[in-house]
């Protein structure tokens, strides 16, 4: 019990700390130029992919998690990654 208050004061305590840094990121954000948010962009696209087996991986251990905990198909299917999405973010073929 007392483990399950100490995690559930980490949670909170980290997505406050998240929530800062949006705020802050936001206003950043705001003051950039265009090309600089493009740069950015362009910047995580390339980061998403080359991470691309990790971040597979890590959904297969998820989708396992969500099987267990008995979740909908259409949960699953939302949750689920494959070789086909979302690995054209930021690509010519993702624009339309």
């Amino acid at each position: 019990m007392q483990a399950e208050a100490s995690q559930s004061q980490d949670v909170a305590a980290l997505m406050d700390s998240l929530g800062r840094a949006a705020v802050g990121a936001a206003r950043a954000l705001a003051r950039a130029s265009t090309a600089t948010k493009n740069a950015a962009l362009a910047a995580a696209a390339a980061e998403i992919r080359k991470q691309r087996d990790a971040i597979l991986a890590a959904n297969r251990s998820d989708l396992q998690a969500a099987r267990q905990r008995e979740l909908s198909a259409a949960l699953l299917d939302r949750l689920a990654l494959d070789e086909n999405r979302p690995w054209q973010v930021g690509s010519k073929k993702s624009r339309r």
